[in-house]
């Protein structure tokens, strides 16, 4: 558990907290994008049409679940990730400047934006895989 304090946008959708938008955005730059009162920016709900997945992890299970994935990390420059619950939920916290907490499961995937640094919890039995864009 990190020690500083974040807003949280744990749980059930409702206002700035609609399902399947995950990733923090400036809202400039996405006018589609929701308004996200809990953090500076906006909530960005899919890839970037000119991507395509070029690698997949395996499945992944609360006990297979890489170390790595549960700390602080983030993807290289120009590589975005698609976390893809297919039982259960898990948690994706988004850190720095932009933090924020989301719940994802099936049929609500994560967003992972390149170079943001983030982790993911399991919040009980979960199921779920990346996907690798670029």
């Amino acid at each position: 558990m990190l020690a500083s304090p974040r807003p949280s946008l744990r749980g059930a959708p409702g206002p700035g907290r609609p399902v399947g938008y995950v990733g923090i955005d400036d809202c400039r730059s996405n006018p589609g994008g929701f308004a996200n009162p809990n953090t500076a920016g906006c909530l960005v709900k899919t890839l970037p049409p000119s991507v395509a997945c070029y690698r997949q992890t395996p499945e992944f299970t609360e006990g297979t679940i890489p170390a790595g994935l549960t700390k602080a990390h983030r993807t290289k420059s120009g590589v975005w990730g698609r976390i893809v619950v297919s039982r259960g939920r898990l948690l994706y916290r988004v850190l720095g400047s932009r933090a924020g907490e989301f719940t994802l499961a099936a049929g609500n995937p994560g967003i992972v934006e390149p170079g943001v640094e983030h982790e993911v919890e399991p919040l009980g039995k979960v199921r779920f895989h990346v996907e690798f864009y670029r």
